[in-house]
């Protein structure tokens, strides 16, 4: 297998880019650059010049991010990324596959260079190095910027196809341009050119979306690391067991029911005010508040027939993707985090899920149909949910007078815009009843649906199976009378708060643990959401976590 040798804040990115679109497997080892920003001595022992990227591929030892590019597509295209040999294209893929690393990226490396500089020099003498390296980049490299992206822009705009050969798929060209065009994006955002944006946009485009949860949740075996092959069969991942399955089932039987002594108690009401000749205009609104109770009545039994008729085999029908990573179950002890790393990726069916993906939003309501909508949010009345808005709206501030982070969101969907640092996860910000810091959180899970709970900070568990102690975030219910805040078959939800009116990841749930005593005693364990998002771009390096669309 090819082993990428990954050194952070380096060119490897390009490499494991076309890894991925030739559909290799491969293994990224991951090293970190000394306080000079130098390679560490294992890296040298790999390549003597200690430069990034390099490879390994059985007796190969390559470095060069070029010769790596070129190695790669002759040995493993089998056809796939190859430039043209004649022709415009031919020159444009040659050409620009030696300009990134020839012309380009001198300059992109010099601005840094500028910029490092003046961090390096004694404190008394800063703000003169600062001054005086901002004129050097504004006289030396300002004009060279223009010249080079406005070019590259040209380029661009008459490429049809977006990439820099003009053909159907990227070339060698391709995946030397990304790094320094990613580069122009991030660090000096301010001069990049419409088209080089666009294009660092369409590089990270993708059509997959995949789902987290707990890797013990979607495997049996949880002490080796497995991904999918290609041609290996699929561990399909399927939605509601049967338990839940049921369930669900009898909610929606139990709101029929509702519904149908709502109608019936509205249609005595209705003949009663009929028999009264009572005002025309009341009871024209009683009979369209009547005719939309009965609408929604008969999509709740239409609704009912579907799921018993599409969703009730768990083997073909609830059938919402497949599992194609899972990490060993571990604590972080060799990092000195201590904490818990329990999580697997799946990759979601189009068919089944495309449709209606929103991206990471929690529902905090339930919707029915009172007709075939033309539009997704058209037609829809609200009937009811866990937590009345006051309610939910109350518990998410628990100090009488002081002020509320919690905001009901519109639709009753509320969208994840971000993740909690590990400066807040260690100092919780609001306060509860007795003054203690704290954050008010909630989760949506698949056995105690949404519920709200109390996060006091990190707590040491001692994990009897393995002996050894991990660092949790603990999460208590929200009183001695509170509901559990979770119960088995909650692993893998997604724990939050609110910020600014924001909901932001705090952590994974994947355990919990009763204290004795009174519900009050149960503890949820989570994953830090922020250690979490580490290790999963660890695997898949350009992962979005707030896309609102199934493609980029």
């Amino acid at each position: 297998m090819i082993t990428v040798h990954h050194l952070n804040e380096s060119r490897s990115q390009r490499v494991l880019w076309l890894l991925e679109e030739l559909s290799v497997p491969y293994e990224i080892k991951f090293y970190q650059r000394d306080k000079d920003r130098r390679a560490p001595k294992e890296y040298c022992d790999v390549h003597p010049l200690g430069k990034s990227p390099v490879i390994t591929d059985g007796p190969v030892t390559l470095a060069e991010s070029g010769a790596i590019v070129e190695y790669l597509i002759s040995k493993y295209g089998n056809g796939k990324l190859q430039a043209p040999t004649s022709g415009q294209e031919y020159l444009d893929n040659l050409y620009f596959t030696h300009y990134a690393e020839g012309s380009l990226m001198p300059i992109l490396a010099q601005n840094i260079i500028y910029g490092l500089v003046p961090q390096h020099t004694p404190f008394f003498i800063r703000p003169i190095a600062s001054m005086i390296f901002k004129g050097l980049t504004e006289m030396l490299l300002v004009p060279e910027f223009k010249r080079h992206f406005e070019m590259i822009e040209s380029h661009l705009k008459k490429n049809k196809s977006g990439w820099f050969a003009n053909g159907d798929e990227p070339t060698a060209a391709d995946f030397q341009m990304f790094f320094p065009l990613e580069l122009i994006v991030t660090s000096i955002s301010e001069r990049a050119t419409p088209k080089i944006i666009e294009y660092v946009r369409q590089v990270h485009s993708s059509d997959k979306v995949y789902g987290v949860t707990n890797c013990h949740v979607l495997r049996k075996n949880t002490a080796v690391e497995y991904e999918h092959k290609d041609d290996a069969p699929k561990d399909h991942v399927r939605v509601c067991g049967m338990l839940r399955f049921e369930r669900g089932v009898h909610e929606i039987e139990s709101a029929i029911i509702d519904r149908e002594d709502v109608v019936e108690d509205r249609e005595r009401d209705l003949a009663k005010l009929e028999n009264a000749n009572q005002d025309a205009t009341i009871v024209s609104s009683r009979r369209i508040s009547l005719d939309l109770y009965k609408a929604a009545l008969t999509n709740l039994k239409a609704f009912r027939k579907e799921v018993e008729k599409d969703w009730s085999n768990m083997k073909v029908d609830r059938n919402i993707g497949y599992v194609q990573y899972t990490a060993p179950i571990m604590v972080d002890v060799e990092g000195g985090t201590l904490y818990t790393s329990d999580w697997g990726a799946f990759v979601a069916n189009e068919e089944k899920v495309k449709e209606n993906f929103e991206g990471n939003v929690i529902d905090i309501g339930v919707y029915h149909l009172l007709y075939k909508p033309r539009q997704r949010n058209e037609g829809k009345l609200f009937l009811g949910s866990k937590y009345s808005r006051r309610v939910l709206t109350e518990m998410f501030y628990p100090r009488g007078g002081s002020p509320t982070t919690f905001k009901f969101p519109e639709g009753r969907k509320l969208r994840i815009v971000g993740c909690a640092t590990e400066a807040e996860i260690k100092n919780p910000a609001d306060r509860d009843h007795d003054d203690e810091p704290c954050l008010i959180v909630g989760k949506d899970g698949n056995t105690t649906d949404l519920t709200v709970g109390r996060y006091a900070g990190l707590e040491s568990f001692s994990r009897n199976d393995e002996g050894i102690e991990s660092m949790e975030l603990a999460i208590y219910n929200m009183d001695n009378d509170a509901e559990l805040f979770s119960d088995i078959g909650d692993s893998g939800s997604l724990v939050w708060f609110m910020k600014d009116g924001k909901a932001y990841m705090l952590g994974q749930l994947h355990s919990g643990h009763h204290k004795g005593g009174s519900t009050g005693n149960h503890v949820t364990y989570c994953t830090p959401a922020w250690y979490l998002l580490e290790q999963i771009r660890k695997k898949f390096p350009y992962a979005d976590f707030y896309q609102t669309s199934w493609s980029s």
